[in-house]
């Protein structure tokens, strides 16, 4: 019922989905300047070329074939770079955490905005202008993407090295199947994570009090509502990684730039209705 209401909302307001595709367009421009103006001095240090066709073709053939190849040539990879100038290795790994952070951080910033747009539609039926939401949450949206990024970033990175380590020692005994259980595990730890802090929007968005008293309730409320936002939000993320890898080559990005957008806004939607339904509100799911 939470993910049959969440995808009913998502779809009523679907103009969401095209305004993140907006925002992220922004945002990957800008971004591809200043990593490109960044990242190129520091592998011209490294003295290598990193032929990206090539490395790609690698994975997929390595993916297909379902051996510890995959594995194996990344760690390879890292330590001939780490071999050829050490400085200038750990300034690309600095660099590469910094930009999963930044990504982080900058799609955490317009949650609040898109949760204030959704929870007035369900509210009053009513569709609140995005803008307006984004002055409306002020620096408290701010404050809220930040510690959500500050917190998570971590919990994640730990979660994608936990699963790539699992995967090489898994697939070295049942091949494909070790890499596919590994990423399994890897999306429930992330889905789990997801389910547990973002009920926080859902309070922020409700509930007018201290900053301090939002995160505690947030985080009480997530563990509360675990059994009904997290089947909800698992469901929808192995659809979503199924749509996104199953199409990334044939429609050449299409499909997935526009499913991950709708994605985060039925995210939010699942957040709220829960939030709804243990505070035992109504609400316009249509």
């Amino acid at each position: 019922m939470v993910l049959k209401h969440s995808i009913s909302i998502t779809i009523t307001n679907v103009q969401l989905v095209f305004k993140i595709l907006i925002y992220a367009f922004v945002v990957f421009f800008i971004g591809s300047a200043v990593l490109v103006t960044i990242a190129d001095p520091l592998l011209g240090a490294l003295g290598q070329q990193m032929n990206i066709e090539e490395m790609f073709d690698s994975f997929i053939t390595n993916v297909l074939a379902g051996n510890g190849a995959v594995f194996d040539g990344i760690i390879a990879t890292f330590d001939s770079y780490w071999q050829s100038n050490p400085t200038a290795f750990f300034k690309l790994i600095g660099l590469l955490i910094v930009l999963f952070v930044g990504i982080k951080y900058f799609f955490a910033l317009i949650i609040c905005p898109v949760a204030y747009v959704l929870n007035h539609k369900m509210q009053t039926n009513f569709t609140e202008g995005f803008f307006h939401a984004i002055v409306s949450v002020g620096f408290k949206g701010v404050g809220t993407a930040s510690l959500y990024t500050l917190i998570s970033a971590p919990i994640d990175i730990l979660i994608v090295v936990g699963a790539f380590f699992l995967g090489r020692w898994l697939t070295l005994g049942i091949g494909l199947f070790g890499m596919i259980t590994a990423i399994v595990v890897g999306l429930i730890l992330i889905t789990l994570r997801m389910s547990i802090m973002g009920q926080w929007v859902a309070v922020f968005i409700n509930e007018k009090i201290k900053f301090s008293l939002q995160v505690k309730r947030g985080f009480r409320a997530g563990f509360k509502g675990l059994t009904k936002t997290f089947p909800a939000m698992l469901t929808l993320a192995i659809v979503e990684f199924g749509i996104v890898t199953t199409t990334l080559i044939p429609t050449f990005l299409i499909i997935p730039i526009v499913s991950v957008p709708f994605a985060i806004v039925c995210f939010t939607a699942i957040h709220l209705v829960n939030y709804c339904g243990e505070n035992c509100f109504n609400y316009y799911s249509e």
